[in-house]
């Protein structure tokens, strides 16, 4: 597991990514109270998003005001042939694990800003529901910081004015298929 979710009625969201398995590597889990995985989410439980390949994996994960489930993290892939790349990717589920339609293409959002390798590391909710997250991005051979805040049903808009300091400002905005 890399990232952990307490809902207010004591259920437990987790979020990690499996290997080898046809459903994909990056998953989430919730269980109940009492420990047991709870069958009323997802697929009896679970919800399995295959990306690219089996080395996608959620960082980070909260929860929106209305229960639902913000997963962020990286996926790998490879854009040019023989060059694999890491791009940042969203995920969002509704209350009950189903992906929320409203968000990207079936929930989830790929941000393509770097030409070799990114990742959300964490992310935050603010009152008014838009999505603050951060990581890093690999630009002329440095590892550098990127934030963005993202309207929560409009994942296209990079609001903050980021411009200086190699923050990124502006990106390609990948639909995944």
């Amino acid at each position: 597991a890399r990232a952990i979710a307490v809902q207010p009625d004591g259920k437990v969201v987790v979020a990690g990514n499996v290997k080898n398995d046809p459903r994909g590597s990056f998953m989430v889990v919730r269980y109940l109270s009492d420990g047991s995985v709870d069958n009323l989410f997802g697929t009896q439980g679970f919800v399995f998003k295959y990306l690219y390949n089996q080395d996608d994996s959620p960082n980070a994960i909260k929860l929106t005001n209305d229960n639902a489930i913000i997963v962020a993290g990286y996926t790998w892939h490879t854009r040019v042939p023989g060059t694999p790349t890491a791009d940042m990717i969203i995920m969002k589920l509704n209350p009950n694990g189903e992906p929320a339609p409203e968000f990207g293409q079936n929930g989830t959002v790929l941000f393509d800003h770097a030409p070799r390798e990114e990742s959300i590391t964490s992310l935050d909710i603010q009152q008014d529901q838009k999505i603050i997250v951060s990581g890093y991005a690999y630009v002329s051979s440095i590892y550098r910081p990127v934030a963005m805040r993202i309207q929560n049903n409009t994942p296209y808009a990079v609001l903050l004015p980021f411009c200086t300091n190699w923050v990124v400002s502006t990106g390609i905005y990948v639909l995944i298929k």
